[in-house]
């Protein structure tokens, strides 16, 4: 068999444009799906990391028929109130220094 990979970077990571505002996990979904129809694949195969995972997670919920297989590695379904607060200081954290602050973060 052959397949094709498509490997992108999410809105506001790697060499994506900046996000202005708030960004919603269907916000992601959709920006999926467009390239996706972009490059011509109707139905694929998915494979998501982290926030890939959660955004893959969504979009198999709200898009089933599009995909053919789901692989979901090192993410979560949701966060408990305490998890979305540990997240939210962390990001604190980065937002009020430089970026050297990121590796005590994680």
């Amino acid at each position: 068999d052959r397949f094709s990979v498509l490997t992108f970077d999410l809105r506001g990571h790697g060499r994506s444009s900046r996000i202005k505002g708030r960004y919603e996990i269907d916000d992601f979904v959709k920006e999926t799906l467009a390239l996706a129809d972009h490059v011509g694949f109707a139905a694929f195969h998915l494979a998501g990391f982290s926030l890939g995972g959660l955004i893959a997670q969504r979009l198999s919920l709200t898009h089933a028929e599009r995909l053919k297989k789901l692989v979901l590695l090192s993410t979560v379904a949701g966060r408990t109130p305490e998890e979305r607060h540990a997240v939210r200081g962390r990001l604190a954290a980065l937002m009020a220094s430089d970026a050297s602050v990121h590796h005590a973060a994680s």
